[in-house]
This record gives structure tokens, sequence and C-alpha cells, in this order.
């Protein structure tokens, strides 16, 4: 047997690591997988394997908290919906699964509700959803704006707040409209997060919550608007809130400065 040979024997005798599939913890299933990974790599590297079943633990923690936040969110979106609806929880689901169309909208607010900080945004992603199942002519208006809340973040609704001017109406709600334009730079500063502005103003354009001031109804209308006009190409840009951005604030029903 040459060297070459007994290199090959010694490697094939090394016990092989199993990779770690593609779970997180969630369900029985990513536990599962987590806990055979960890006692593979210890069984492998027996110095490191206190660290590991440390680790593997922590991921098991963090899996179970996950799963409870997920059920909790999924709750609160069909509760927000049932409350818009006048229809039961079972109810509200019962139609959501009659229709494709709406059981791929219902999962689009669903993962928005699940990965948001702001509780507003799952009340108005349910809200739409018990709109819609409500009334399916609707479907059309509702599907933009569980699209718009989905693609949207507390740093947005902060940096539409500066385009944006609150009235306090007579039974204490706040009426809200679009205010004169703002320069992006002067909102970096505002928010202090200098170029990072620039992605955010970005959102806020595409969902067409803030547009150029420079921009007339005809020429939105025609489609037929310069890029230069509609993109934030640098901090020096100016624009001003929409009266979707407006409606946006009312669905959220808070603003946060």
């Amino acid at each position: 047997m040459n060297a070459g040979d007994e290199s090959n024997e010694f490697y094939k005798e090394e016990p092989e690591i199993e990779k770690l599939p593609a779970q997180y913890g969630t369900g029985v299933g990513g536990k599962i997988a987590i806990a055979g990974a960890v006692a593979t790599l210890s069984a492998a590297i027996p110095p490191a394997a206190i660290v590991i079943a440390m680790v593997g633990a922590g991921l098991q923690h963090w899996g179970e908290k996950l799963d409870k936040l997920n059920d909790e969110r999924t709750g609160e979106l069909i509760g927000h919906a049932a409350s818009r609806s006048n229809l039961l929880p079972a109810e509200v689901v019962e139609r959501l699964l009659k229709d494709d169309s709406f059981i791929l909208l219902a999962t689009e607010a669903l993962e928005a509700a699940r990965k948001t900080r702001m509780k507003e945004k799952v009340k108005s992603l349910g809200d739409s959803l018990g709109a819609l199942v409500a009334d399916n002519a609707l479907i059309d208006s509702e599907s933009i704006w569980i699209r718009i809340l989905a693609s949207i973040e507390r740093p947005h609704v902060r940096l539409l707040n500066l385009f944006l001017h609150g009235s306090t109406v007579k039974d204490g709600s706040t009426y809200w409209r679009p205010s004169g334009p703002v320069n992006v730079r002067d909102a970096a500063k505002a928010l202090g997060l200098e170029d990072a502005v620039l992605p955010l103003v970005q959102d806020l354009i595409r969902n067409g919550l803030v547009m150029s001031p420079g921009i007339s109804p005809s020429s939105l209308e025609s489609g037929l608007i310069p890029t230069s006009e509609v993109s934030a190409d640098g901090l020096n840009s100016n624009f001003v809130a929409t009266w979707l951005g407006a409606n946006l604030f009312k669905r959220l029903g808070e603003v946060s400065g």
C-alpha cells in the first residue's frame, strides 16, 4: 500500500459530519433536525461538545419562541379580520380558503404580519383581509394595500411622517394630509440616517406614497414621466407625500416620530 492509499484509508474511516438541513428550529421537524446536528457535531468534535450543546439548546429555545410568536401573530391577524368583517374567526378562515386569490393574499398578509415589529401593521393587514372577505369587490384595492403594508416598516413610517401634516378632528382622531416639499437631505438629518435614507425614499416612491412635486396628474395618467423625476438619485431631491401616503397613516391609526 503506498502513501496515497494510506491517506485515502485514513479519511475513509473518519466519521462523516451531517450537514444541518434548512431548518431554523420552527416546529417539531426543525427541533429534531437541530438536536440531530448537535449530537453529530458533539460526537465528531468531543472538546467542543459542551459549547455546541449550549448553542443547540439556545436554538431550540429560539425556535420555540418563534413558534409561539407565529401562532400569536396568526391569531391577531385573523382576529382583526373577524372584527372588521363582523364574522367569526372560523368563518373568516373558511371564506379565505374558498378562493385561490384570497389564499394568496392571506398568505402574503400572514407572512408580513409575522415579520413586522409594528402591531399597527398587523391590525391594518387584518383589516384588509376582513374587508375583502366581507366584500370581494374590494379585492383589487385591498390587495394593493396588503402589498404596500408588506413593504413598509417603522423607519418608512417615521420618514413619511415628515411629509405629512396631521390635524386633530372633533372625534379625537387625526386627519392626515400632504404637506409641502421635503428635501431628502433635511429628512436624513432629522432622522439621523444620512445616506441610509435613500433606500427608504425609494420604497416610498415605488409604493406611490411620495412623488416629485413637479409631476402633474396628467403626467401620472399618461405614464410619460422621466425617471429623474421619480427616483431619489441623491440627497438633494425634493418630494411631497401623496394622498395615498396620507391614507396609509389613516389606516395605521398612528404616527411614529
